[in-house]
């Protein structure tokens, strides 16, 4: 039997990784009459319960220890892990109050968003192509806006909540896995707290007998976050970043489908104009992104092939 190449694992992988992505928020309906912020404390305990097991069975748990040792890093992590929290609530309270389309669009507004702090913040000079995006970014807001009569608070706090998770992401310099675990584990005490709030209020959705749906579905948002992770983390050790630019649009294209054909959300003809802008917003940044890769390759092998012909 053939094995699968480097290659062909990471694409499948980070293919695996953004479709179920896109279908959480299908995951997040199935919620009895469960609040967004149960869920979501529920969600930070189980991940960190199932990051912590696969640490542990691969023997990484050395790096998170030494994390302890860095006052600075263990604040990075603080803030992205309350960065990504909050993604997550906006996340599960928009999938829960038929809002899936409008999760779509936060996930196709969040590169653009990444470009937007590095200009603002890291002082990255914006490219022609860069401006034209950017450009098209804010025309399909406003046609959003136009076509709504109102702003799209969810879409835009997902980009807000995403792009500044990658600004500080960029600081933390440690193994991918015990970052993530770390950031959930940061989380943990405000996750129980609630936790134990809802309980003594006798407002609790969890329950220790085996036969309840709502327990299921917590327990089992531990594995599923986990397999995201270790999907998205094979295809980024295994692919080139032009290839994960292109896979990364899955997930917003499967929530879209998901919303309209599954869930009968409306999509009118503002809504078309919208994602199209987006979708060749998107497409002129990639596009880009890849001959800036192409160009950085070309001028190392020139330079490579000079140096053997020095003396």
């Amino acid at each position: 039997m053939k094995r699968l190449s480097a290659t062909n694992l990471g694409l499948i992988s980070s293919i695996g990784s953004f479709f179920l992505m896109g279908m959480i928020p299908a995951y997040f309906k199935q919620f009895d009459d469960v609040s967004a912020g149960e869920i979501l404390a529920q969600r930070i305990v189980w991940s960190v319960l199932f990051l912590a097991l696969t640490l542990i069975l691969a023997k990484k748990v050395r790096y998170t220890k030494n994390i302890f040792k860095n006052p600075k890093t263990l604040l990075y992590l603080t803030i992205s892990g309350a960065l990504i929290a909050s993604n997550w609530l906006i996340l599960i309270w928009a999938s829960s109050n038929e809002m899936i389309l409008e999760v779509s669009l936060g996930r196709f507004l969040s590169p653009l968003a990444v470009v937007l702090i590095g200009i603002f913040l890291l002082s990255e000079k914006a490219n022609t192509t860069q401006k034209i995006a950017i450009f098209m970014m804010f025309c399909a807001i406003f046609i959003k806006l136009l076509g709504f009569g109102k702003v799209p608070i969810a879409a835009l706090l997902l980009a807000a909540t995403y792009a500044p998770y990658c600004l500080v992401r960029k600081k933390i310099n440690i193994h991918s896995a015990s970052a993530i675990f770390m950031e959930m584990l940061m989380m943990v005490p405000f996750a129980v707290a609630f936790i134990i709030y809802l309980w003594l209020c006798g407002k609790s959705n969890f329950s220790l007998g085996l036969d309840d749906a709502n327990t299921w579905l917590f327990i089992c948002m531990g594995p599923l976050t986990l397999l995201i992770f270790v999907l998205f983390g094979l295809g980024v050790s295994r692919l080139k970043l032009s290839t994960m630019g292109f896979t990364q649009y899955i997930s917003p294209t499967v929530g879209m489908v998901l919303a309209i054909f599954i869930y009968n959300e409306p999509f009118t003809k503002s809504d078309f104009f919208v994602f199209l802008l987006i979708w060749c917003a998107l497409f002129i940044i990639t596009i880009d992104s890849f001959f800036k890769l192409s160009q950085e390759k070309l001028r190392s092998w020139k330079s490579s092939i000079l140096n053997i012909f020095k003396f």
